[in-house]
């Protein structure tokens, strides 16, 4: 998935930022990703502590979601 990034997250931690998109949904979700080195912001392996500047193009494959149990 290719996402542009909006002027508004400039200054923002790319972990927070991926994080924040519902495709992702949680901080340990954006974590493993950038652990992986799965995130790439303009073709480029960046620090989970990378100040975004808006803009950018960040791409990423969103992470498989468990499905929920179901109770008996």
């Amino acid at each position: 998935m290719k996402q542009r990034v909006p002027d508004a997250a400039a200054g923002e931690r790319l972990d927070r930022y991926l994080a924040s998109l519902p495709e992702v949904g949680s901080r340990t979700a954006a974590e493993r990703l950038l652990t992986g080195r799965q995130v790439l912001v303009d073709g480029e392996s960046r620090a989970k502590s990378h100040r975004l500047t808006g803009g950018e193009e960040v791409e990423f494959d969103p992470p498989e979601r468990a499905a929920p149990e179901l109770a008996r």
